[in-house]
């Protein structure tokens, strides 16, 4: 076995340090944040630009592929190039994970009987406990493991003389159409805190769906204590209270919940058997994987000395903590203007160089998007946004700010929408 090296012993090197972490060294000046800074040659004169490229630890042919390019133009201008990564890789294999966005572990409920699984909502006992928040009518949620819808489903508590009917529907996040609805009525005859349930019209979901159930009704008589049963190939997302407000999942333990749920038919009984089985050697090989790793990036940095390593789980859900980091640390050093950009962006350094050495009157620079929504699934799923349209934002793939600006926190006061960034491929 390799010896296990992470990433962070790049802290060790004693010659040239470009690493963000919670070890404290030298903070850079007029900066107040948690990280401190090892710094490794700072310019004696200012200088025009730094380029920060957001990377991730396994995209080391992209880096290499940039170092050779676009790259190799920076070497005569008076210019500088990171490469941002995380210094922490997730110990979570990705199979074993919730999103492939994220480092949290996914540990699947195993059902015996793939013809008779349903996901629903667990009464507990309420203890007249008062409610002190609205009552969750819904949740997002992500499949995870191919399977066949056969019934929607209803608690009794629900429906009474006063609320005789309640509606449940399904959605998909993606198009926002309902693929599939379920009325319910009251009967006197049904015991409080029964499950209902209606069969529809077998719909098959596929891994990579993306949906929210949501529960149409007054509400008018509820119990205080509910909460979400084990998610079994189901992961949640967040819950949905009775005013459309998202909260995350977690908000709903010990809390308030009314909602619907679903009956379904899991394609592959056995996939779950093999998957619990085979943790413990995805581990092992995950762990080994990370080992490799450490040590292939010690000997980029040895050679290229051009990395610098953020404090964070080296993963997508970072890339806002790596951006962040990497720009409060830059705004301290003897540059002019900083450039963020992605390692899979050809820039025209030639135009950005003539342009940045003429330019006046900016503070930012960038292919604007102006009245974008936030996005409800997906890979930028962001249900948790205080507003459903994002206030204008640069594009990803490059931008860049005059370092002065963040030291002010000034912004733009006027924004151009545009469909694409002139120097940026």
């Amino acid at each position: 076995m390799i010896q296990h090296r992470r990433p962070t012993e790049l802290l060790n090197y004693d010659d040239e340090h470009y690493v963000l972490g919670y070890r404290e060294r030298r903070k850079p000046a007029n900066i107040d944040f948690q990280w401190s800074v090892l710094f490794g040659d700072e310019p004696k004169h200012r200088e025009l630009l730094m380029v920060g490229v957001l990377s991730a630890q396994n995209n080391s042919v992209q880096r290499q592929a940039i170092r050779s390019t676009w790259g190799t133009l920076l070497r005569d201008k008076p210019a500088k190039m990171f490469f941002i990564i995380g210094s922490r890789t997730c110990p979570v294999p990705p199979a074993d994970r919730t999103t492939l966005y994220t480092c949290e572990e996914w540990n699947p409920f195993i059902p015996q009987d793939g013809s008779n699984v349903s996901y629903n909502v667990e009464t507990l006992p309420a203890y007249n406990k008062s409610c002190s928040t609205l009552p969750f009518v819904g949740y997002t949620f992500a499949v995870k493991q191919n399977l066949t819808i056969v019934s929607l489903s209803i608690r009794s508590d629900l429906l009474n003389p006063k609320n005789k009917n309640a509606r449940v529907k399904l959605y998909n996040s993606f198009t926002g159409e309902v693929v599939a609805s379920a009325t319910f009525g009251y009967d006197p005859g049904i015991s409080p805190g029964s499950l209902l349930s209606k069969s529809i019209s077998p719909l098959r979901l596929d891994s990579s769906f993306e949906g929210e159930i949501k529960v149409n009704s007054k509400f008018s008589n509820h119990s205080c204590s509910m909460v979400l049963s084990d998610p079994s190939p189901i992961h949640v997302f967040e819950v949905i209270d009775s005013k459309g407000n998202y909260a995350d999942s977690m908000t709903a333990k010990n809390s308030h919940v009314v909602n619907g749920g679903f009956g379904f038919m899991v394609e592959d009984v056995d996939y779950w058997v093999r998957h619990n089985n085979q943790r413990t050697f995805r581990n092992l090989l995950w762990e080994e994987h990370e080992s490799l790793l450490g040590n292939e990036l010690i000997v980029e940095q040895n050679e290229h000395k051009d990395l610098l390593l953020i404090d964070v789980v080296d993963v997508y859900a970072s890339l806002s903590l790596k951006t962040l980091a990497f720009l409060r640390w830059a705004s301290a050093l003897k540059y002019d203007y900083i450039l963020k950009t992605d390692d899979d962006v050809f820039l025209d350094v030639d135009a950005i160089t003539d342009q940045l050495g003429k330019s006046s009157g900016w503070d930012w620079w960038s292919c604007f998007k102006v009245g974008w929504p936030a996005p409800n699934a997906g890979k930028w799923r962001d249900r948790l946004s205080p507003s459903k349209v994002y206030p204008p934002f640069p594009s990803g793939s490059g931008y860049v700010f005059r370092t002065d600006s963040l030291r002010t926190k000034s912004v733009p006061k006027e924004f151009g929408n545009c469909s694409y960034t002139p120097w940026v491929y």
